[in-house]
């Protein structure tokens, strides 16, 4: 990074929206650039959709682009299409990382859409155990099944344990404002 100047954010931005509509040899990693831009660091999840939306129906066999989509999916809370998405994707997909994710997007889906935090508890146990697994490769998941634990323990008024899931997700998260909690 210190080899380039200083830029201009919002002027980047433009240049990259551009390059998303012209490029030819780029396109997809220019969508997926965007995405997680205005996923992470935007939280902007609206105009995130646009751009993972594109490139799930673009590519709808890549398991990477189906992750993010479900994701802000269930950020924007459109929870129908996610479960659609996700049960779609249960029998399909013998990609052992994708099928982890979705364990853990079952648990957002069963704590926010049904309000059943019991199985949202099993969910996220199990999600975590089977992201483990990946190592750091794994630690944005297991943060949103920790972020789930710890509001999960908040409601039992469970105060210790909150606390203690919620410093393992801030831990283990890149990006702490990204965590299903409104």
């Amino acid at each position: 990074a210190s080899l380039f100047h200083h830029g201009n954010m919002e002027k980047g931005l433009k240049e990259l929206n551009t390059a998303s509509v012209d490029a030819v040899v780029l396109k997809a990693e220019t969508y997926l650039l965007l995405t997680w831009i205005y996923l992470n660091f935007e939280n902007n999840y609206d105009k995130a959709l646009y751009y993972c939306r594109s490139l799930h129906e673009t590519y709808p066999g890549n398991a990477l682009y189906l992750a993010v989509y479900i994701k802000n999916l269930l950020l924007i809370k459109h929870y129908d299409e996610a479960e659609r998405l996700i049960n779609a994707s249960v029998t399909e997909s013998e990609n052992k990382y994708f099928q982890s994710q979705l364990t853990i997007f079952k648990g957002i889906l069963q704590e926010k859409k049904y309000h059943d935090i019991g199985l949202a508890q099993q969910y996220y146990s199990s999600g975590l155990a089977r992201i483990a697994v990946f190592g750091d490769y794994g630690n944005e998941y297991a943060a949103y099944a920790y972020f789930g634990l710890s509001r999960i323990s908040d409601f039992r008024s469970e105060k210790n344990a909150g606390k203690k899931f919620r410093a393992k997700a801030m831990k283990l998260g890149d990006f702490k404002k990204l965590n299903f909690d409104k």
